[in-house]
């Protein structure tokens, strides 16, 4: 019986743990959608638009949920990549120090992959990847703002589904998150299938130093 190679038992733990956090908060935010809305309405007031123009932002409590939710998932898959290079580099003796090495998650998976000669990684998959970083560092950099002389983001959005631009920023709907954690899901499976005799020297080497 083929073992189940390390770090793959982490790795579908952290998307698990993320997969629950999401769904309770998703579901507390549905539950209290009218109460959620009534607070937004009662504190919208000329008072705080006229002094601060962020009110609308401080209690819109569901973007909030989505954009955190897309910085988890991404920190999530960062650290399941570099769990499984670091698991591989075990068994073969790569040119770098995985700890050492930053970058984008698009670029750190390509040198990865490069490195340790990883397959079952497609150019479909590092243009998904390449697109969720973009929304990612919008988020982040810009808080969802995007502005007219972002063409390139602007020309990718206009293909997404579950996400469009509202008064110039990112209005992105919670099921993309849930499609970006399937797809993800997917991505590990199809690399742990795909990298049986590689894996197997990781997990060789690991056994004799038990």
């Amino acid at each position: 019986m083929r073992p189940h190679y390390p770090p793959f038992a982490q790795i579908q733990d952290a998307f698990l743990s993320y997969r629950n956090y999401f769904n309770t908060l998703d579901k507390i935010i549905k539950e209290n959608r009218p109460k959620l809305r009534k607070v937004k309405e009662k504190l919208s007031t000329d008072f705080f638009q006229d002094r601060f123009n962020y009110a609308s932002y401080l209690i819109d409590v569901e973007g909030i949920f989505v954009y955190s939710s897309i910085i988890s998932l991404y920190s999530v898959v960062e650290n399941c990549f570099k769990m499984l290079t670091m698991e591989i580099s075990k068994g073969i003796k790569l040119p770098f120090i995985i700890t050492d090495f930053n970058g984008s998650l698009s670029n750190q998976l390509r040198f990865y992959t490069a490195a340790s000669k990883l397959n079952g990684i497609s150019e479909n998959d590092y243009s998904a990847i390449s697109i969720f970083t973009k929304i990612r560092n919008c988020v982040v950099h810009d808080n969802g703002n995007i502005s007219k002389e972002n063409s390139k983001l602007l020309r990718i959005i206009k293909f997404l589904k579950h996400i469009e631009i509202k008064d110039g920023k990112l209005y992105i709907l919670p099921i993309y998150c849930e499609l970006k954690l399937s797809d993800f899901e997917l991505l590990f499976n199809k690399i742990e299938s795909s990298n049986n005799d590689l894996l197997h020297l990781s997990y060789e080497a690991r056994q004799r130093n038990v």
